[in-house]
């Protein structure tokens, strides 16, 4: 990824104690890459973007997406726009389902995900 290419010693970069050099989203990005060097059957990304402005977020799921291929890819977020290209959506409340099906679907069907969806576009959501 762009951040590891610029660094020095790429991959093998100390970044300090915990991270203490880098932002908390180049912190995610670093992680995402080398994550992504091993090639996994099951590949889960429970909240990994959460640091990231909307676009760099788009281009990150775009590129774990084309990573991992045809293996199973399960995103774990709180940002309904993370959801859009997801074959199928679990909606949880309080650690249950209370929905599934895919981002369109929901929309169509599913007030809190409409909900969820216009608070997150107005910002109110994070």
């Amino acid at each position: 990824m762009e951040d590891i290419e610029k660094m020095d010693e790429k991959l093998e970069t100390q970044i300090g104690e915990n991270g203490a050099k880098v932002s908390g989203g180049q912190k995610q990005r670093i992680q995402i890459a080398r994550t992504l060097l091993e090639t996994r059957n099951v590949n889960i990304f429970d909240d990994s973007l959460s640091a990231l402005d909307a676009e760099t977020e788009k281009k990150v799921l775009k590129t774990i997406t084309n990573e991992v291929k045809d293996n199973i890819l399960i995103v774990v977020s709180n940002k309904i726009s993370m959801m859009e290209d997801m074959d199928r959506v679990y909606l949880l409340v309080d650690g249950k389902i209370l929905d599934s099906g895919a981002h369109q679907e929901l929309l169509q069907r599913n007030q809190l995900y409409q909900e969820l969806e216009s608070y997150e576009k107005e910002g109110e959501l994070l």
